[in-house]
């Protein structure tokens, strides 16, 4: 329609220059001529106007373009900030999977590695994928919640951009006002100025009137009709056109002014469209300081190129920077702002929690607020962790001490018995001095016995040829005197040694007693030390349980450390610390346990010995026994025989005082010699039967030694594991007070 406008002027000027023809030579052509002038002027002010418009329609197109480009490029910055943002997230997501997927695979590892029912397996699987679900879910809601805050970020700057531009439109509606009002003061100029110039311009007119009019109409018409072409071009938003300037005077300022335009509209673009491409490297300085639109994409470029570097260090890490707004409408910059001092508390919570500060609360943002509510509840996590760390460590230490002190009681116990099985052995000893002396004693008495047998065989000879000579008979009486007198002694001797065998024998009694009843106290000891080291089984069980719960917390709170990044460093420290103690207790834990299985099965052989020996013991009372009752027979028959003695001697010096009754004496003798050899005959029977208990009491003091021997290198052993189980619970109580130094640095309470 503006083209088939310019041209309907054109074609109008050109049929008023044609019609003037038709008065050259005459005077209206002087009139014609003033009024070509003026009728051109009009027009050269109305195409003025037109170009005007043109330029104005131009700088609106370019003002809508350059709207829609500058939102084409924050939308693309939003996109870019929004991927990055995603980028992030995706790849410490894609890391923290890592993380948990190994942790777990190596939990089931060691779940499969375990001797628990298909139950207790099943429960713990079910509580490993709970957890881990857990785990995944808080760090994806936590991503979501900052990139929820960054799009709303976006969305602010994307408000103060639009109101950046709206600025440049109010800016540019400005210029433009300012540029029509300029043009409307040099078309009234130039109307004053034609009525001016009238008078002067007739004289020199009117001779190149015609000719001048045809060529001024030509020069003038063609020059607006191709700027009116490039401004029609420049408001479709094409700017590959060029204009050069071709004409003088006004139409050549404003085609220098059309091609200055245009080459600030291409570099314009050229810079929107870096600023859409996401380059934000390019700059642009304002023609003057009434180029309002200059002046905004300038700020603009400047603000954008801030935002990304600090978003670039927001993501890197660097927390020190202060984030100032523009102004009160300044979204982005508030934004960012609150994202800086979000995480700048978090940062600074995880500090504290490093520190081992865990008094004061977390305070939330929002109720939406999940990286906030997750530090909480790793707060209160902790909080009960390091609790239960310190009653265990201090349960354990107390357990320490009464292990230590029920370590003691048994180590005396043990040195009591085994001063008990070294006295029993001593006096064991002393029982095979005095056997071998009573067996000595028997043999001799034996010996002498013979002896009696052999001199009553001798006796009896004599006595057959005592009729033959009464000399003999005085000689025999003599012999039978002195033999009387050696029987005597050796019946005393007999009756001696009886004596001192049946007080041996007793003393044996009482010592085997006293034996079965320390056997009896060794068994009891031996039982309560079983007892205990059951006690101290559960104990060192239930100290497991506690340090296998601890590595389980210890490893959920390295994965809340390294969820946290650099601020949970020093926290996967003190993790990793009390992960290693709980790995070291366990460790100790096991050995205390395969030295209590050890001391139970050497109290189980222990507890069988003493069986064995308390059987003995039973045994060599009963030995003892039989050995006093056949001690108890030779004294009788020592004793009698010892009568029978003094009878003899008696006999023998009624013999002597008197020789009628010899006859009666030898036969009384005779009697008594019969008795005398029965009686040795019973005696020799004795001495066996005293042989054979001695031997069996001989026996029976070796089986005691033996024994006894045994008995000792078993309480040897005791004792030696005793002082290991001693060791091991001072080191338990050495750990439990380093654990005890390592929780302490944790504050719980204000």
């Amino acid at each position: 329609m503006r083209d088939k406008k310019i041209q309907g002027d054109s074609r109008w000027l050109l049929w008023k220059l044609a019609l003037s023809f038709s008065f050259i030579g005459s005077f209206p052509v002087l009139i014609a001529g003033v009024w070509i002038i003026q009728d051109a002027r009009t027009h050269i002010a109305k195409s003025t106007l037109e170009v005007t418009r043109l330029m104005t329609q131009s700088m609106d197109a370019m003002r809508e373009s350059l709207t829609g480009i500058t939102q084409y490029g924050i939308n693309e910055l939003s996109s870019t900030l929004l991927d990055i943002n995603r980028k992030m997230p995706d790849k410490a997501r894609e890391q923290l999977e890592g993380v948990y997927k190994s942790f777990f695979e190596a939990s089931e590892r060691e779940l499969e590695g375990l001797d628990l029912s298909e139950e207790a397996r099943r429960v713990l699987k079910g509580r490993l994928e709970k957890i881990k679900g857990d785990l995944i879910g808080l760090s994806q809601a936590t991503y979501a919640d900052m990139t929820s805050e960054m799009r709303a970020a976006i969305e602010n700057n994307k408000q103060v951009v639009a109101g950046s531009i709206l600025s440049a439109e109010e800016g540019t509606k400005a210029v433009t006002v300012a540029a029509k009002s300029e043009m409307d003061k040099a078309v009234a100029e130039a109307s004053r100025q034609i009525w001016t110039d009238v008078g002067v311009t007739i004289a020199l007119v009117i001779v190149f009137a015609v000719t001048l009019g045809i060529i001024m109409a030509r020069r003038i018409a063609n020059p607006i009709k191709a700027l009116a072409d490039t401004a029609r071009r420049i408001a479709e938003g094409d700017l590959t056109l060029s204009v050069e300037r071709r004409s003088r005077g006004e139409l050549g300022i404003l085609e220098a002014a059309f091609k200055e335009m245009l080459l600030y509209l291409k570099k314009i673009a050229e810079l929107v469209e870096k600023i859409s491409r996401g380059d934000l490297t390019g700059q642009i300085e304002p023609r003057s300081d009434r180029d309002a639109l200059g002046k905004s994409l300038k700020e603009m470029s400047f603000y954008l190129r801030e935002m990304a570097v600090l978003a670039t260090n927001i993501s890197a890490g660097h927390l020190r920077e202060e984030v100032v707004p523009r102004s009160d409408q300044d979204g982005l910059g508030k934004a960012f702002s609150d994202v800086v001092q979000y995480l700048r508390s978090i940062a600074l919570t995880a500090a504290r929690i490093a520190k081992g500060d865990l008094v004061r609360e977390v305070q939330l943002g929002s109720k939406e607020d999940v990286l906030g509510e997750a530090l909480r509840e790793m707060i209160l996590g902790l909080r009960s962790l390091i609790s239960g760390i310190r009653t265990g460590a201090q349960q354990m230490s107390e357990d320490a001490r009464s292990q230590a002190v029920a370590v003691q009681g048994i180590s005396d116990s043990i040195r009591q018995m085994a001063h008990n099985v070294q006295a029993i052995a001593q006096r064991t000893e002393a029982q095979s001095v005095s056997i071998e002396e009573t067996s000595s004693s028997v043999e001799e008495m034996a010996m002498t016995a013979r002896e009696i047998s052999e001199s009553v065989g001798s006796f009896s000879m004599s006595m057959e040829k005592t009729t033959e000579s009464v000399l003999k008979i005085i000689e025999a009486i003599q012999d039978i005197e002195i033999h009387v007198n050696t029987l005597v002694m050796v019946s005393r001797e007999a009756g001696t040694d009886a004596e001192k065998g049946t007080e041996a024998v007793m003393r044996t009694l009482e010592g085997i007693t006293q034996i079965k009843q320390a056997v009896e106290d060794t068994a009891r000891v031996i039982k309560r030390l079983s007892d205990k080291s059951e006690r101290i089984g559960e104990i060192v069980n239930l100290i497991d349980g506690i340090a296998d719960q601890t590595n389980l917390l210890a490893l959920n709170a390295t994965i809340i450390a390294a969820q946290a990044g650099e601020h949970g460093r020093g926290f996967a420290v003190v993790a990793d610390e009390i992960k290693g103690l709980a790995e070291r207790t366990m460790k100790s834990t096991r050995e205390i346990g395969d030295l209590i299985r050890s001391i139970q099965m050497e109290s189980g052989e222990a507890v069988k010995l003493m069986k064995m020996s308390s059987e003995s013991v039973v045994s060599g009372v009963t030995l003892s026994m039989e050995a006093e009752q056949a001690l108890g027979k030779i004294l009788k028959s020592v004793q009698k025989s010892e009568g029978m003695v003094y009878q003899i001697a008696e006999a023998t010096r009624e013999q002597g005082k008197s020789a009628e009754h010899v006859k009666k004496a030898i036969e009384e003798i005779r009697k008594m010699l019969d008795q005398i050899l029965r009686a040795i005959d019973e005696q020799s029977k004795g001495s066996k039967q005293i042989r054979s208990a001695v031997g069996d009491i001989r026996d029976l003091s070796h089986e005691i030694n033996s024994s006894m021997e045994v008995q000792a290198t078993g309480l040897s052993q005791i004792a030696a594991s005793m002082q290991e189980i001693n060791q091991l619970v001072q080191r338990n109580s050495e750990q439990a007070r380093r654990l005890l130094q390592s929780v302490d640095r944790f504050i719980l309470e204000g």
